[in-house]
């Protein structure tokens, strides 16, 4: 027999027996829920029921009641802020919790007045992540450079440079690149071909350059080339080849770009200690200097 879901009909918080009037200040009176009449059979066992959005939640008597400190509901809401004032002004505690906030989401934690943990939370647009501003950023220095860049190379000469970029990855191409390699990928650097399929960076005007982002259909290439496995090449910087430790990245470790020579064996490449989009940022604002060469100040300085 078929069966489909609907959604959710009612979520349900626990209280302590006499607890509908103050359930009616807090849910009632601060979160300005509408109370539900319950059906007669119901009313008998006490408890109140609210109605929040296109949603219900029962406040009903628990014998024993012991408050729900982890598990909890999460409410949607529009104008969060004014919703926290509210509970600032009634004297309710509120408390933070950023870790969505890339997402788009803003959120933080109360309790109501039986010590049950509330979920109160906001979509809004989400922040650009640091690979997109960087890349917007470049953009926009190009453009004001009436499509080339003025930079100053390390021997001091100033110059006219050029950047140049492809259409963005489709979908099937970047699907290509996971399921021929079988790697786990940081969502930064699919992000990156999603803007650019591969690009060639900082070339002078007249001596050229040899700095380049690798398009997904050469890096699936690459990849069964060089044999290596986990380890997937995305950028080559002159001599130097920027690779990918994707197996330290599935690991969740953070330091898994590398740098080395054509000839340098996977095993012997050289962390930059940094994960994708910073090494991305890094090379776009030092102007696709091979600033992983550079010596610390501290260390030009004499100082240890």
């Amino acid at each position: 027999m078929a069966f489909a879901y609907e959604g959710i009909d009612h979520v349900q918080l626990a209280a302590p027996a006499g607890c509908e009037e103050e359930a009616r200040r807090f849910y009632g009176g601060c979160l300005q829920w509408e109370e539900l009449p319950k059906p007669p059979e119901l009313a008998k066992r006490g408890g109140v029921w609210f109605r929040c959005g296109r949603h219900e939640v029962h406040i009903g008597v628990q014998d024993g009641f012991v408050p729900a400190r982890k598990a909890h509901p999460a409410f949607l809401v529009t104008g969060l802020e004014e919703l926290r004032r509210t509970l600032d002004e009634a004297g309710i505690a509120t408390a933070d919790d950023d870790a969505r906030q890339e997402e788009g989401i803003l959120r933080f934690y109360a309790q109501d007045p039986f010590g049950n943990r509330l979920e109160f939370m906001e979509r809004v647009a989400a922040a650009p992540s640091l690979v997109k501003r960087t890349f917007e950023g470049l953009q926009k220095r190009i453009e004001l450079g009436g499509g080339r860049l003025f930079l100053q190379d390390d021997s001091g000469e100033a110059g006219r440079y050029a950047c140049s970029f492809q259409p963005p990855a489709t979908a099937e191409e970047i699907q290509s690149l996971l399921d021929s390699t079988g790697l786990d990928m940081p969502g930064s650097y699919l992000e990156l071909l999603q803007l650019t399929n591969g690009c060639s960076l900082f070339d002078h005007e007249l001596y050229g350059g040899a700095s380049c982002l690798i398009a997904a259909d050469q890096a699936e290439h690459l990849y069964e080339t060089y044999q290596e496995p986990g380890y997937l090449m995305i950028a080559v910087v002159f001599d130097d080849r920027i690779v990918m430790d994707c197996e330290k990245y599935a690991r969740g470790e953070e330091d898994y770009m590398l740098v080395g020579t054509s000839t340098t064996p996977a095993k012997e490449l050289t962390s930059l200690g940094s994960d994708f989009e910073t090494w991305f940022s890094r090379f776009v604002v030092s102007n696709g200097a091979k600033f992983w060469t550079w010596r610390s100040a501290g260390a030009m300085l004499g100082l240890k």
